[in-house]
């Protein structure tokens, strides 16, 4: 749907702001900001500098503990408040959608790979709790962990 964004921007640059919102308000379309950034490709996204780098590193390897933004500032030699102004800039989140991206991430590769009960996948992304990882990857992905996995194995058969 990217096409609507484009088209209103156009004619925000051609007639003006505020045709562009009357246009968009007369097909219903909504014009608040919306980022992509979930479907950049996170190899480009931690290629922009490498404290994301080691960030990624540091939440995927996190252990039995889950990783919260103070264990990670500490781990980065960074005060938490430095860490948040740097992702900011680097990310335009904070360090918590960071890992809360990163997580999610890991539990759909293995949503996709594994047959491993939902339980089970949601503590090896880092979640002591079911009820928080559903709420976190739904928030991310639009739709529930049993529904991405049963749309994926859909899209492979």
């Amino acid at each position: 749907m990217s096409w609507v964004d484009l088209l209103l921007r156009l004619i925000e640059m051609v007639d003006g702001k505020e045709i562009a919102k009357l246009c968009a308000d007369y097909v219903v379309i909504d014009t608040a900001q919306r980022t992509q950034s979930i479907f950049m490709p996170v190899g480009y996204l931690l290629s922009q500098d490498p404290l994301l780098t080691r960030a990624d590193l540091l939440v995927r390897r996190t252990g039995k503990s889950p990783m919260t933004v103070k264990r990670l500032a500490d781990a980065l030699g960074l005060s938490e408040r430095t860490l948040n102004r740097k992702f900011q800039e680097l990310t335009r989140e904070p360090p918590q959608a960071f890992i809360m991206r990163r997580r999610v991430e890991h539990a759909r590769t293995l949503l996709e790979t594994t047959a491993q009960p939902i339980k089970t996948i949601a503590r090896t992304a880092g979640y002591e709790d079911e009820s928080s990882f559903r709420k976190a990857f739904r928030k991310l992905t639009l739709m529930s962990p049993q529904a991405y996995r049963a749309r994926r194995m859909v899209q492979t058969a």
